[in-house]
Formats: C-alpha cells, sequence, structure tokens
C-alpha cells in the first residue's frame, strides 16, 4: 500500500511526500526487492543516480526480464588479471543501444572483453571500440558454453561506475550507420525539399507502461501544418495501422516498409536518421 502510494504520489509530482512514502514502505519491509527497486527508480527518476543504482540492483527480482544463466561468477568489479570477461545483453534493443556508451568508458582492463548484443543489433558493434570480440549469432545456452571468467548483464556497468548524471559517456557517435546505406538513402531523402522531421509513434504495446509513453499519430497533424515541415514516418510494426486512420487529414511520407527487412534491427533506420533535421519519437 506504501509503495502503491508512493507511485501516486510520484506520477502527481509531489516528490518530497512520495520520498517520505518509500521511506516508510522500505523501513516497513526492509528486505523487500520491490521496495528496494522502486525508490531506485524514484531516484533515477530525480537524477540521484548513486541512490537509483542501488535500488535498481534489484531489478531481476521483480521484473519479468530473467537473467541468462552462465556458469562463471557475476562480475563485481574485480581486476580480470589477465582473465576474460562476458558483457551480455539485458532487457531491450534501447537498453543495448543505450547502455553499450558504458563499455569503452570502463577503460582499458587487465583482460579479455567480450560483448554479446542482441542478435539483430550485432551490425552496430561490428568496428566497436568497447571490447576484444563481438559475440553474434548466439542463443542463451550457446552463450553459456563461451569460454571465459567473469560475466556481467550490460546495465551493470552503470552500477559497478557509480554512473552519475554529469560522469556519462558523451562521446558520440559510439556506433555508427553503415557508410553504404546512408549513400544509398541520401538521393531518396534529398530528392524533395522542406524540413525533415522523422516521427515514431508508437512502442510495444505489450509492455506494461506503453499507455504512458506512445501517442497517437493524429496529434502530428498540427505540426503537419508548419510551413515546409515534411514528416518522415519510421514506425514499425504496431501503430501502422493509424497511417490509414489520417491519410485523408494530412500528408505523411511513410518509409517503413523499406525499412531493415534483412533483419539487422534500425540498420536503414539509423542511416535515414543521418539525413534527418529533427527526430520526434515516443520513449521506446
Amino acid at each position: 500500500a506504501l509503495l502503491w502510494r508512493a507511485s501516486v504520489l510520484l506520477k502527481l509530482r509531489r516528490t518530497n511526500e512520495a520520498r517520505i512514502a518509500f521511506e516508510r514502505a522500505l523501513k516497513a519491509a526492509p528486505h523487500s526487492p520491490r521496495a528496494h527497486f522502486n525508490r531506485g527508480v524514484f531516484n533515477l527518476i530525480l537524477g540521484d543516480f548513486r541512490k537509483g543504482w542501488e535500488g535498481y540492483a534489484h531489478r531481476e527480482k521483480v521484473r519479468d526480464a530473467r537473467p541468462i544463466p552462465m556458469p562463471t561468477p557475476r562480475w563485481k568489479g574485480e581486476p580480470l588479471d589477465g582473465r576474460t570477461l562476458l558483457i551480455h545483453r539485458e532487457q531491450g534493443l534501447g537498453d543495448t543501444l543505450m547502455f553499450s556508451r558504458l563499455i569503452p568508458a570502463l577503460g582499458r582492463l587487465d583482460g579479455r572483453v567480450l560483448f554479446q548484443p542482441h542478435n539483430s543489433l550485432a551490425h552496430f558493434f561490428r568496428d566497436f571500440e568497447g571490447g576484444d570480440e563481438v559475440l553474434e549469432g548466439l542463443n542463451d545456452e550457446q552463450l553459456a558454453s563461451v569460454p571465459h571468467d567473469f560475466h556481467v548483464p550490460l546495465l551493470d556497468l552503470a552500477i559497478i561506475m557509480q554512473l552519475e548524471r554529469d560522469s556519462v559517456p558523451a562521446r558520440v557517435p559510439y556506433i555508427r550507420a553503415d557508410p553504404a546505406r546512408v549513400e544509398k538513402w541520401s538521393a531518396h531523402l534529398s530528392a524533395k525539399p522542406g524540413l525533415r522531421v522523422g516521427i515514431a509513434w508508437q512502442g510495444n504495446p505489450r509492455f506494461f507502461s506503453d499507455h504512458q509513453r506512445s501517442l497517437r499519430l493524429e496529434l502530428f497533424e498540427e505540426l503537419s501544418r508548419v510551413a515546409d515541415v515534411r514528416l518522415i514516418a519510421l514506425q514499425k510494426g504496431p501503430g501502422r495501422e493509424q497511417l490509414a486512420e489520417i491519410a485523408d487529414r494530412f500528408d505523411v511520407e511513410d518509409l517503413a516498409a523499406q525499412l531493415d527487412n534483412d533483419g539487422d534491427a534500425f540498420a536503414d533506420t539509423a542511416a535515414v536518421m543521418q539525413h534527418l533535421d529533427v527526430l520526434i519519437a515516443s520513449d521506446s
């Protein structure tokens, strides 16, 4: 009850009251992973990363994402002393794209570093500067059999590095679009004038908080009326049915049927983005 109260207070932006409710919840149930996790997310939202990551470390006990069973110890940041560390993907594609920036920021470790992204994202990391080898095409059982001495889920790196808001690695780009695809899309997107505004409005509808992040395509109608604005849809999968609903009201250039059809997630999308002036997307 205290956790629900704290969550409601946070949504109302009554953060001081929410903080008190979270503290009361932890006092009532000091061993509750849910209480620690929820307070951790609360602190991340407020920008208190140190306390936030402490709570976020409980994520595997309260979320649907199950850790990959591995035969080796989980790395806590100790010296490798010539041994091999396997960093493996965790949660969604966006988490891998976002947190992979931490791997180069670890610095040169005194051992070998292997990185396993999602298979559909491996193309982004073939020239990656953050490790000695990128592992592609492996399922969980095959991954566990790769010779290594320690393993660590990707998002643990933020906890190990005690990442703060002012220490988030800002060396960009840390991943790059395929130059051949960038060139391929150049002529297509430069053929017509206008401010090129890429849009994506719908996340995975099965995500429990999708109602808090996705928006309706119709909300872009007012923007479409701005002089010289050219709306370019990057939406794949769910949400595309809304294109038919707005077809007689305003123009949206739909590229999705031509994007990422060879199994490499976001490969064409990333190339198209190189030619956009603005990108507006839901938090997915």
